[in-house]
């Protein structure tokens, strides 16, 4: 079955969380084997829709590249046939283009999986529609080879609407001429913007004597609606079909043609500034008695693009559109030619599907429009197995041993953790220095930024003894039951001391990272703590007090930690807040 990959990122709040089934610090960047080595003790502030990825900022081009061929190769692996890729027009997306070979004249690369294929690109052609609307917007005026297409026109129609009763551009109004931050991504009106009623009702007006000179302007809405509909058809009725005689078939290549005739005009236009420009150089030399510069001729490279200046849609839209454009058609090809298909219907190349799955994460994380790394994660999973584990009714089949093949990978990791865990643990109780002989003034863990409240110690100390008293074998044994009571002996008190060292000179001296409480556990190594309980269970009850100690300090210390980075994020606003008043 053909399909097209999706790919998109969603911004998240940076904020650290220790998960005590895993054993790891959650919401730093995690990009699998690609993550930079640099990246991996910052926050992660936005999440990859693709295997849900977490990065901070953006994730550059060259990993998007690795994650993209892999993502391709397992999903081919598993039984799908991933021809396209779809991406917005972000600059890093652009950059993943450029490595794959993407051009002017190029809008695939050769398949990983199977080198008689070819792997596709586009781009989300509402997000183009809607960088083109705010181009519009922004420059006032674009130089299209229809003309002059000027913002003052629509200006025209909007004030001429107002003194109507009844109004037949109904769904153009003064916001969609004066944008702010949260409306330059509504797509609907992006689409209000370039549709046939507005650019009918312009005609209406030109014809009454009303702007004579939007000819180019109305030319231009009735072209960029014919290739919306052709590039957002969601029917069979509607769809793109092999036929070159067809109706969107014919419009999809006169906008290439367009787009042609647009970079043949931006490259006129270049090499006349630059004449200009040698022009006025010679006779600035000739006035001071010089020989005229002699430039040398180079042939400009095939696949730039002359499009892009001041008065023109950007370089990224044009390419975009170019792709994208001629994506839809080459593979109505591939899939008539080779599966037999008779239509194919465009939308299925946009994101509307993980724009979908990305409000249904919003609305699942709350009030929050932007989540914690902890809570998308955890809504991530539900919602991408909650349809695999939960058949639909009247189905025969069972979700029970389905969710156990799903989470068996999860198990086994953290499972490896577990072990290394107790294994760290059985080290610093079976060798190193006896407890008694160890010096805590001595020690290098000494050095330590924060001191300990003996106080706040002490009470921490009883309440891990009340929560031990719970477990085994404290549950079922007196003797170990009994010895577990609040920390008055001096070196019950020490043994706290030593453990919570260990803990702020981790925390103190190196960035949070993933793997903080195996790297706390090793502050301890050499040191033989003394051990709580009768002979038999001493080992195991002193193991499981620590385990319990330890990852209520990794909570307490992530805590701390986004507390901190808050603190410093609230007087970076206010210093910016201030910066803007002086």
């Amino acid at each position: 079955m053909a399909s097209t990959l999706l790919l998109d990122e969603m911004a998240l709040t940076e904020k650290v969380s220790f998960q005590g089934d895993s054993l790891i610090v959650h919401g730093l960047v995690d990009l699998g084997k690609y993550t930079p080595e640099a990246d991996k003790h910052k926050r992660r502030d936005h999440a990859l829709a693709i295997g849900a990825f977490l990065s901070a900022g953006a994730v550059k081009g060259a990993v998007l590249q690795k994650l993209v061929l892999e993502a391709t190769i397992l999903l081919e692996n598993a039984g799908f046939h991933v021809d396209c890729v779809t991406t917005d027009g972000a600059t890093w997306n652009r950059s993943m283009w450029s490595i794959f070979g993407l051009s002017k004249t190029e809008n695939s690369c050769q398949h990983p999986v199977d080198h008689t294929r070819r792997l596709y690109f586009a781009s989300d052609f509402p997000h183009l529609m809607k960088r083109l609307w705010t181009r519009v917007v922004n420059k006032k005026r674009l130089e299209l080879p229809e003309g002059l297409v000027k913002l003052s026109h629509y200006e025209a129609v909007v004030r001429l609407e107002e003194k109507q009763g009844i109004r037949s551009a109904f769904t153009l109004t003064k916001d969609h001429l004066n944008l702010t931050t949260y409306q330059r991504m509504n797509v609907r009106m992006a689409m209000e913007f370039f549709s046939h009623t507005v650019g009918t009702t312009m005609e209406n007006y030109k014809l009454r004597g009303e702007k004579e000179d939007s000819q180019p302007t109305i030319n231009f809405i009735g072209r960029i609606n014919a290739v919306v509909e052709a590039m957002n058809s969601k029917k069979p009725v509607e769809a793109l079909r092999p036929d070159r005689d067809s109706v969107h078939q014919k419009v999809l290549r006169d906008f290439l043609s367009y787009l042609s005739t647009m970079d043949d005009m931006a490259k006129s236009k270049a090499n006349l500034i630059k004449q200009k420009k040698m022009d006025a150089e010679n006779l600035k030399r000739e006035k001071e008695n010089l020989p005229p510069r002699q430039h040398k001729e180079r042939p400009a490279p095939v696949n730039k693009i002359s499009v892009g200046h001041t008065d023109e849609i950007t370089t990224s839209t044009y390419l975009g559109l170019l792709v994208t454009v001629k994506t839809a058609l080459n593979l109505i090809d591939y899939l008539h030619d080779d599966f037999n298909y008779h239509y194919l219907m465009t939308r299925c190349l946009n994101q509307d599907a993980l724009e979908h799955f990305f409000g249904q994460l919003r609305f699942a994380c709350g009030s929050s429009d932007h989540p914690d790394p902890k809570m998308f994660m955890e809504v991530y999973r539900l919602l991408t197995t909650y349809s695999l584990v939960k058949p639909p009714r009247g189905s025969n089949v069972t979700g029970g041993d389905l969710l156990g093949s799903l989470l068996k990978l999860k198990d086994i990791t953290n499972a490896d953790r577990r072990e290394e865990l107790e294994r760290k643990i059985d080290n610093i109780l079976e060798g190193g220095v006896p407890f008694e002989e160890y010096d805590i003034l001595n020690t290098d863990m000494q050095a330590c930024e924060k001191e300990i409240d003996e106080h706040a110690l002490t009470y921490f100390g009883g309440y891990i003894c009340r929560k031990a008293r719970k477990m085994q074998p404290a549950a079922s044994c007196p003797q170990c039951y009994n010895s577990l009571h609040a920390p008055l002996a001096r070196e019950s008190l020490e043994r706290e001391q030593l453990l919570e060292k260990a803990v702020i000179k981790t925390t103190t001296s190196t960035q949070m990272h993933t793997m903080l409480l195996f790297d706390t556990l090793d502050q301890l190594c050499g040191t033989e703590l003394q051990r709580i309980g009768c002979a038999a269970h001493e080992k195991t009850l002193t193991a499981s007090v620590i385990t319990f100690y330890m990852i209520c300090r990794m909570h307490f210390a992530c805590a701390d930690a986004n507390k901190i980075f808050a603190e410093k994020k609230r007087r970076k606003r206010d210093m910016a807040k201030q910066a803007k008043f002086v």
